[in-house]
């Protein structure tokens, strides 16, 4: 068995170690940094004969990720992280204020034009991204329902049931509905990046949620909204119901799965007919601009800086809705069909991509 003893170190061993340390140079703790002016000379070497127009002088490991690099600081237009004279990182918008119904309806109409500029095949960053509700709806990740809320950190006002109670079923519905629809395209075969955008930005669309929770949270703002007589007036009480029975409706019609092909074509019909009510009682909102930012972009997880929001009018947004529903609809006929002779090929533009589909003629 071997001597533990001889591992350690011994007084030789020691004076070894320090005649070794004393031979090595005393390092200093300072640095001064000597700095040279060479613009001069670098606008002198540039200038002269020896630099021709279209050569390029550089380092061997100077490649073009560090020449894209370094075009991108400081320029709008490439870096991120810019700022202009006096503006602000983050956006200040207070998300907890206390909404008028007005507003509301305003909110819930901006929200479904950029949906559908979402199916028109702009990305979610230009859309329904950059809206502070949605942003803080979906983070940090919500790990259950509960925690997708607008207050996250605070303990929910009890008295603005219209902001944690209507608008938040509304956006819930509204972001599991983008959730079915992007893995409804996912599924397919073959789907043109040009025509849909997937890139969800590091966010989540509250894909492990059960639909009937957030379909029962709807159904729960619509009993208060019949219930409340004070605060809200009966048109305004009109076009929120819409609104949020038409969330819903969608909801159910684009769900992959909880009802049979015959029963959604009845769905996309419920939907057509509640359009032109929303469209009557748009006048009513008051959009809220102030809650859409680009700034909310550089949160995401892109490697582009922020870009201008798309925006549509709601008359346009209604009517690629209605092309939707239509094409939705007609999509199911064929279930009704009785013999091959009626049967037609068509185009059906859903969900922004073009399918050849056959349809009841």
């Amino acid at each position: 068995m071997a001597d533990l003893s001889e591992l350690s170190i011994g007084p030789d061993h020691q004076d070894l170690r320090q005649q070794h340390q004393s031979s090595l140079p005393i390092q200093s703790k300072s640095y001064r940094t000597v700095t040279q002016d060479i613009t001069s000379d670098f606008f002198v070497a540039a200038s002269g004969p020896s630099l021709n127009t279209g050569q390029l002088v550089k380092d061997e490991h100077f490649t073009l990720f560090e020449a894209v690099g370094a075009l991108e600081i400081m320029d709008p237009k490439m870096d991120s992280g810019f700022l202009t004279s006096g503006e602000c990182v983050e956006h200040d918008y207070n998300i907890l204020r206390e909404l008028l119904p007005e507003e509301v309806i305003g909110i819930m109409d901006q929200m479904l034009c950029f949906e559908m500029t979402w199916h028109m095949g702009h990305p979610l960053s230009q859309s329904l991204f950059t809206s502070a509700y949605i942003d803080r709806l979906l983070w940090p990740d919500p790990k259950t329902l509960e925690q997708a809320r607008f207050e996250r950190d605070k303990t929910p006002d009890l008295g603005n049931e219209l902001l944690h109670l209507v608008l938040r079923a509304y956006c819930l519905g509204l972001v599991k509905t983008c959730d079915f629809v992007r893995r409804r395209i996912m599924s397919e075969c073959y789907y043109e990046e040009e025509d849909f955008v997937m890139s969800l930005y590091h966010r989540r669309l509250l894909d492990d949620f059960d639909v009937a929770k957030i379909s029962m949270k709807i159904e729960d703002a619509m009993a208060y909204v019949n219930q409340e007589t004070e605060s809200i007036n009966r048109p305004l009480k009109d076009a929120l119901l819409n609104r949020l029975a038409l969330r819903n409706m969608l909801l159910s019609a684009v769900q992959l799965d909880g009802f049979l092909d015959h029963q959604r074509g009845k769905l996309w019909e419920e939907c057509l007919k509640l359009l032109p009510m929303l469209s009557q009682t748009s006048k009513l909102g008051v959009p809220s601009e102030n809650s859409f930012s680009m700034k909310i972009q550089r949160k995401l997880a892109s490697s582009v800086p922020p870009r201008p929001i798309v925006k549509i009018s709601i008359d346009e947004a209604l009517a690629r809705l209605s092309g939707i529903c239509q094409n939705g609809r007609d999509a199911y006929r064929i279930l009704d069909s009785q013999a091959g002779t009626r049967l037609m090929v068509c185009n059906i533009d859903l969900w922004g991509l073009t399918e050849i589909v056959l349809t009841y003629h």
